[in-house]
């Protein structure tokens, strides 16, 4: 009778469950020696490189085709020096109402803005976003991956803060991505930038991917299923699109402003003038802290089965 106790209490100790990405492998081992405890955890590194690396191929196609993109932009601004595209500009300007001449393609803002920054780079960069934010939570629960990451202790705060600075270093891959290559190359095509408008510009584009993220995050921590996310993301998208497009031929669209990103992105203001739009990091703080709080609030309390 002993030897069979024995025999099971030595059987007990040694089982050990699968390790998810970032756990220990047993749940009855201690932490190892220089490693936090998970009291004390804040962040998982394992998890963090997981996540990384899981979603490495799209964050490298994606910062390439934006480095790419700013490239040949910016390579093309002295043909919209040219006083025969000037000419072509202002005769288009001229045929459309709500749009002048002055500020239609003529400003090195306004051109990099409506051919890159305003309308076709956020859908592009915030695509990544969407893939890595939206199946964090939603469609982790949705394939049944969670349950496996939770199987070892993991608190669910380390979780999502770790998934919270990936939103965060990818936003910053993606922003120098973009934002580099026209402040290295601009004085080859005359258009040149300051170095405190690349500043501006940099922390600007970095923090609006990163609270674009954070709210996607906010939406799969209260929906089941990566899908929902994303069609969240998309719609929203194109929302801000329309209404960027759209505002200056309907007037009343511009009580709509307030809740548009890329209104108070701005960066045709920045560029020109060196200045962000005086609402943007006000717009970025509380959009940001409420979708933070809203995915922490949603994602600790819900099944994860």
């Amino acid at each position: 009778m002993n030897a069979n106790a024995n025999i099971n209490a030595s059987e007990n100790a040694n089982a050990t469950t699968t390790a998810a990405p970032g756990t220990n492998a047993s749940t009855s081992s201690p932490a190892a020696p220089g490693k936090p405890s998970q009291k004390f955890q804040i962040i998982n590194l394992t998890l963090l490189s997981y996540f990384l690396r899981k979603h490495r191929v799209l964050i490298i196609v994606m910062a390439l085709c934006a480095a790419a993109y700013s490239v040949m932009i910016v390579a093309l601004w002295p043909m919209v020096l040219d006083d025969s595209f000037k000419e072509m500009m202002e005769t288009l300007a001229a045929s459309l109402p709500g749009l002048d001449a002055e500020s239609f393609m003529m400003s090195l803002g306004q051109y990099l803005e409506t051919q890159w920054l305003g309308v076709y780079w956020l859908p592009l960069a915030g695509a990544v976003l969407i893939v890595l934010a939206g199946k964090a939570i939603a469609g982790s629960i949705n394939d049944g991956s969670m349950e496996t990451v939770f199987a070892n202790p993991l608190r669910r705060g380390v979780y999502l803060n770790t998934v919270v600075l990936a939103i965060l270093l990818i936003s910053l891959i993606l922003g120098i991505a973009t934002i580099a290559p026209l402040a290295a190359l601009g004085p080859l095509f005359d258009a040149r930038l300051e170095p405190g408008t690349v500043a501006i510009l940099l922390a600007a584009a970095c923090l609006i991917l990163f609270v674009f993220g954070l709210m996607v995050l906010a939406v799969s921590a209260w929906t089941r299923g990566v899908v929902l996310a994303a069609s969240f993301a998309v719609a929203f998208i194109l929302v801000m699109i329309v209404l960027y497009v759209a505002t200056p031929f309907v007037g009343f669209l511009e009580n709509l402003n307030p809740v548009n990103l890329l209104h108070w992105w701005g960066s045709a203001t920045i560029i020109d003038t060196g200045e962000a739009e005086p609402g943007l990091w006000i717009w970025l703080a509380v959009v940001g802290v409420v979708s933070l709080l809203a995915s922490y609030a949603g994602f600790l309390r819900r099944d994860i089965t």
